[in-house]
C-alpha cells in the first residue's frame, strides 16, 4: 500500500515595496510593475518591468521581479537566465539566491537549487524561507537529514508558517520519530485548520502510530472538505474495515476506486469490503474488485486467496481450488492459502486431497489446533487409524476443549476393540459438552461392550432426552430394553 505523504512547498518569492528611482519615469513604471504583479496581472507587470530593464540593463532588482513572474508563468529557463545574471550584477542579494534556488527547482536541478539557497542564508542567516526550501531541494534529493536541519531552523527563525511545520513532521516522520511528527502536525493544523493536506498527512502519522480513531476523524474531515481527495477515502474506507463499520467503508472505498480506477489499493480494500457483506450479490462485486486488482499487480498472493475465498464462499469450489493454488504457486509457504484449499477439500468429502492440505498446514504451524483437529478429522474419514489418534492426540496436547476430538478418540478405540479407553474418551467428551447427545449414545455402546448394560441403558436414554429424533440412541435403548 502506498502513501502519499504532502511536501508543501513554499516558493518564496520576492516582494519589494514601491521605491523612489533616479529616472522618474523608470521609477513610475517600476511601482506601476509591482502594482500590477500584486493585482495579479502578470503580462501587464511584465511590460512594465521590461521597460524598466530597457532603460537600465543592470537592474537586478527588476530581473527578479521578471524572473518571479516567469516562475509563476511556469518559464523555469526564463527566470534562471535572468537571475543568474542578477547574482552576478549583486552577489550578495539574499532573495536573488533564493528565487534562483526555486527556478532551478523546478528544472528539477536539485544540487544547483540546494547550492543556490545556501548562498542566500550566506547573505542572510535569518532568511527563514532560504532554509525551509533548502529542506524541500535536500528531501527531494533523499538528504533527510540535511532537510530535518534545514525545516527546524526555518521554523526556529519563523514559527508561524504552517508550511514550516508541516514538511518538518514529514521529515521526522521519514526518520522514524513519530511523537515529534505528531507535535509538529498539530501545530500545522493548528495554524491553519481547514488545509485538507495537513489533515491527511496529520491522518497518516495517526494511522501510523496506532491511534485509530483519532486518524480517521482526520480523514473524515478532509473527505468532508474535499471529497475528491483519494487519500482521505482510501483511508477512511481502511479505518471503517477496521472497526468493523462496513456499510461506510464499502462507500468511501467506492469513491476512491471513482477517483482512482487504477489503484490497487482501493480495488484491493473494495474487493475485503464486499466480501464481509457476505450477500451474493456483494460477493460477486467483492470479485470485480478483486479481478481489478489483480489485473494491477498480477500474482499477487493475497489476491489471488481472497479470490479464492469469494468463490468458496459462493459455492464455485472449483474455481475456489484454483485460486488457492495459484496463491500457493506464487507463495508456497503462505499459511492461508493452504488452509483454505484444506477446508474446500473437506467440504468436498476429497478426504486423500484434504489430509494432504492439512498436513502442510501443520507442518508450516506445528501448533496450529484447527488444522490438527481436521487433520484427524481427515485421517478418521480414511480409517487411517493410529494416524488419526496421533493428529487428534497433538490437539488434545495443544489444549484443545472440543467435545468432538475426545469423541473421535473414544471412537477409534471402540473400533479397535479398546471399550475402557474409548469409555474415557466419551466421559472426556462430555466434560467438553454435557448437552452432546451423540457422545452420550457412543458412551452407551462402549458400556454395553463391556457389558454393563443398566449404566448404557441410562446413556442411551440420556441422549434421547436431549435429542428424542435420534435413532441411533432410539434403536440401542429399544434393543436392550427388549433384552431386559
Amino acid at each position: 500500500m502506498t502513501k502519499r505523504i504532502a511536501w508543501v512547498a513554499l516558493a518564496a518569492c520576492l516582494v519589494c515595496p514601491l521605491m523612489a528611482r533616479a529616472d522618474d519615469s523608470a521609477a513610475a513604471r517600476y511601482n506601476k510593475g509591482v502594482k500590477l504583479y500584486q493585482d495579479g496581472q502578470l503580462a501587464a507587470a511584465t511590460a512594465e518591468f521590461e521597460a524598466v530593464l530597457a532603460a537600465d540593463p543592470k537592474d537586478s532588482t527588476t530581473m527578479v521581479w521578471l524572473a518571479v513572474i516567469a516562475l509563476r508563468q511556469n518559464n523555469a529557463s526564463r527566470a534562471v537566465e535572468l537571475l543568474e545574471k542578477a547574482v552576478a550584477i549583486k552577489p550578495d542579494d539574499s532573495l536573488a539566491h533564493n528565487n534562483l534556488g526555486n527556478a532551478y527547482l523546478a528544472q528539477e536541478r536539485l544540487d544547483d537549487a540546494i547550492a543556490a539557497y545556501r548562498r542566500a542564508i550566506t547573505a542572510n542567516k535569518s532568511y527563514a524561507d532560504a532554509h525551509y526550501n533548502l529542506g524541500i531541494a535536500l528531501a527531494r534529493k533523499g538528504e533527510i537529514d540535511g532537510a530535518l536541519a534545514a525545516y527546524q531552523q526555518a521554523a526556529k527563525l519563523n514559527p508561524e508558517p504552517a508550511e514550516y511545520h508541516n514538511n518538518l513532521a514529514n521529515a521526522l516522520k521519514a526518520k522514524g520519530k513519530l511523537d515529534e511528527a505528531l507535535a509538529e502536525y498539530k501545530l500545522a493544523r493548528q495554524k491553519k485548520p481547514d488545509d485538507v493536506t495537513f489533515m491527511v498527512n496529520n491522518g497518516l502519522a495517526l494511522w501510523d502510530a496506532g491511534k485509530l480513531a483519532e486518524a480517521v476523524g482526520e480523514f473524515e474531515a478532509a473527505a468532508r472538505r474535499q471529497p475528491d481527495n483519494f487519500t482521505a477515502q482510501l483511508y477512511r474506507g481502511m479505518g471503517y474495515l477496521k472497526t468493523d463499520k462496513n456499510v461506510d467503508a464499502i462507500a468511501a472505498l467506492e469513491a476512491a476506486v471513482k477517483l482512482k480506477p487504477d489503484n490497487f489499493s482501493a480495488q484491493f480494500n473494495l474487493g475485503l469490503a464486499d466480501g464481509r457483506a457476505g450477500d451474493d450479490e456483494s460477493l460477486r462485486k467483492a470479485l470485480g474488485a478483486y479481478e481489478q486488482a489483480l489485473a494491477l499487480k498480477a500474482d499477487e498472493v493475497n489476491t489471488l486467496n481472497n479470490l479464492g475465498w469469494v468463490y468458496f464462499k459462493l459455492n464455485d469450489l472449483d474455481k475456489a481450488a484454483e485460486y488457492f493454488q495459484k496463491a500457493i504457486a506464487a507463495s508456497p509457504e503462505m499459511l492461508l492459502a493452504h488452509n483454505n484449499l484444506a477446508l474446500l477439500y473437506s467440504r468436498k468429502k476429497d478426504y486423500q486431497k484434504a489430509e494432504a492440505s492439512w498436513s502442510k498446514v501443520v507442518e508450516l504451524d506445528s501448533k496450529n489446533l484447527a488444522g490438527w483437529v481436521q487433520l484427524g478429522e481427515a485421517r478418521y474419514s480414511l480409517e487411517k487409524w493410529p494416524e488419526a489418534t496421533e493428529a487428534l492426540q497433538k490437539a488434545v496436547s495443544l489444549g484443545s476443549k472440543d467435545a468432538e476430538v475426545y469423541n473421535k478418540l473414544g471412537l477409534i478405540d471402540e473400533k479397535n476393540g479398546r471399550y475402557e479407553e474409548a469409555e474415557k474418551m466419551f466421559r472426556k467428551a462430555l466434560e467438553m459438552d454435557d448437552k452432546y447427545a451423540i457422545a452420550w449414545n457412543n458412551l452407551g455402546v462402549a458400556l454395553e461392550k463391556q457389558n454393563k448394560l443398566d449404566d448404557a441403558k441410562k446413556m442411551y436414554a440420556k441422549a434421547l432426552e436431549l435429542d428424542p429424533t435420534y435413532e441411533h440412541a432410539k434403536f440401542n435403548l429399544s434393543r436392550l430394553e427388549g433384552n431386559g
